[in-house]
């Protein structure tokens, strides 16, 4: 049976970036840096504040659903109250701007996102804010009238694209959103330390541990700056090498589909190919295989998919490869993926190339089966250093290599826990727990760029990069506990000459009002 359509009313708001495509095309790097700041620093800790959930990111923006309008707006504003203060310091032509929109209606639910007329409309009066602005349709200011003071001003009717019926909009602009007070972070919780009454006696171990603990704060301070500058600099120096890694990488991963292309080029020109004739194709291609030994399978097969030839035994028909339906349709090197022959149990992954008649017709498709073993070996002729890790998956996220120990990750598919960066529209860096457990900063390219088809990553253990920082950091720490005991020791040897200096000094502290205590 049909299992029903979940369905909801929610809160949906949908931003971006005002004029992204311009500020990436004069500073790509410093511009993606800049919004990922913002994003982690400002946008998502108040979505969070303001039970938000984030359903989905859009490159430069998102779309997130609260489960209360007055939710949804407040956030809206706050956001765009704090960037005008984030933007101060940043020269105008860098300055980001989030266009913001907000509606309120039913939704479809599924497992990572939401659909609908109220999703779309969220993206339409998104999309006619100004830059630094907010827009809301007429339901969400009918819910928010008489909760938020916020100056949305009546904007009128829009037709507004793939929407049936006219969207009654209000809009806050940037000046208006200026005028607007600057809403605090998340309030410190706050205590009141007791202070003893006039007269009361602090005892020595007390006013003993307060010198100590007075003296030793600024101490355990630089220490865990230092430190803390001591990590940024060693993660800048192990993010630069891991994308310079996987840029290396690519080009080796290129450097295969070119070398397969122009081996499929030669082969659907050979007149066997071409003319289809079983025998005398088989007998060339399995003369060629032998000088490729890379590659598992070399074969042909007409248009419907059927097997004219081949290196070896195999599947009586391709029809229903990925490799065979992309190379049918399209010109060009097609890549197909993972794939386990289920009669020799090698596995590999297919490229195809078209090939005419002679006469200019299309007559079928050539391809190669790499050798996904073969593959991996070729990966550990470029020494990795034990703690790193390399990773070649297809287009749907499983595994064709990987070091170290590629027996145990090939064929495993990480889409699940990669979707984020997979399909990203760019290559870039992060800090994830790998499939063999272990936390690392990865460089990776998505399979939508090149060398195309593949997503690839190169890695290094955390643990492993802050090693020696950690190490500095023990060997700080004991040595400053070291000294803190000391300074006990010698302060207790030594009381009846600090006592009552100490004492005045104790007093003043935490008995700041009592004036007229005397020094003994």
């Amino acid at each position: 049976m049909k299992q029903p359509v979940e369905r909801r009313l929610t809160a949906v708001l949908a931003t971006d970036v005002a004029g992204y495509s311009r500020l990436m095309g004069a500073d790509e790097e410093g511009t993606h840096e800049l919004l990922k700041a913002h994003f982690r620093q400002l946008v998502d800790p108040k979505i969070k504040v303001h039970r938000g959930r984030i359903v989905k990111n859009t490159g430069d923006g998102m779309l997130v659903e609260f489960p209360s309008v007055v939710d949804a707006v407040r956030c809206a504003a706050e956001i765009q109250r704090a960037m005008i203060d984030r933007n101060a310091d940043i020269p105008e032509d860098k300055h980001i701007s989030f266009r913001i929109g907000v509606n309120l209606g039913d939704v479809i639910v599924e497992d990572h996102d939401i659909f609908g007329n109220g999703v779309n409309i969220a993206a339409r009066l998104e999309a006619l804010a100004e830059p630094g602005g907010v827009c809301i349709s007429r339901t969400v200011r009918e819910q928010i009238r008489d909760k938020l003071s916020y100056p949305f001003e009546d904007m009128g009717q829009h037709s507004v694209k793939n929407i049936a019926r006219p969207v009654h909009v209000y809009g806050m602009s940037a000046t208006a959103v200026a005028s607007l007070p600057l809403a605090g972070g998340v309030e410190a919780e706050t205590g009141r330390r007791s202070i003893p009454a006039r007269g009361v006696h602090i005892g020595w171990t007390v006013r003993l541990l307060l010198l100590v603990v007075v003296a030793v704060l600024p101490m355990l301070a630089i220490q865990g700056w230092h430190e803390h500058d001591l990590r940024n600099e060693r993660e800048g120096v192990i993010r630069q090498q891991v994308v310079h890694g996987v840029k290396q990488l690519a080009a080796e991963i290129g450097e295969v589909r070119e070398g397969a292309r122009l081996m499929l080029l030669a082969i659907a020109q050979l007149e066997a190919v071409k003319l289809r004739q079983p025998e005398a194709c088989r007998t060339l291609l399995s003369k060629l295989k032998s000088q490729y030994p890379n590659y598992s399978q070399l074969a042909a097969a007409d248009t419907d998919g059927r097997i004219i030839c081949s290196s070896g035994p195999t599947a009586a028909s391709v029809a229903d490869q990925p490799f065979f339906t992309r190379a049918i349709a399209h010109d060009g090197l097609a890549v197909g993926n993972y794939w386990g022959d289920p009669t020799t149990g090698q596995k590999m992954i297919h490229f195809a190339e078209q090939f005419d008649d002679g006469n200019g017709h299309l007559a079928g498709v050539v391809f190669a089966g790499l050798d996904l073993a073969r593959l991996s070996d070729h990966l550990k002729e470029r020494a990795l250093p034990p703690t790193w890790s390399k990773l070649i998956a297809d287009r749907e996220g499983t595994i064709i290599a990987r070091l170290p120990h590629p027996e145990e990750f090939v064929g495993r598919n990480i889409r699940k826990s990669h979707e984020r960066i997979m399909d990203s529209g760019e290559a870039g860096w992060e800090a994830a727990t790998g499939v063999d457990g272990v936390t690392r900063i990865f460089g990776f390219v998505p399979s939508a760029l090149p060398p195309r088809d593949f997503f690839l990553s190169v890695g290094e253990s955390q643990d492993e990069a802050f090693a020696a920082i950690d190490s500095a950091t023990w060997r700080g720490a004991a040595l400053i506990l070291a000294g803190l005991w000391a300074a006990i020791y010698v302060a207790w040897a030594g009381r009846r000459l600090v006592n009552s200096p100490t004492e005045g000094l104790c007093w003043t502290l935490l008995a700041n009002d009592d004036r007229t205590a005397s020094v003994v």
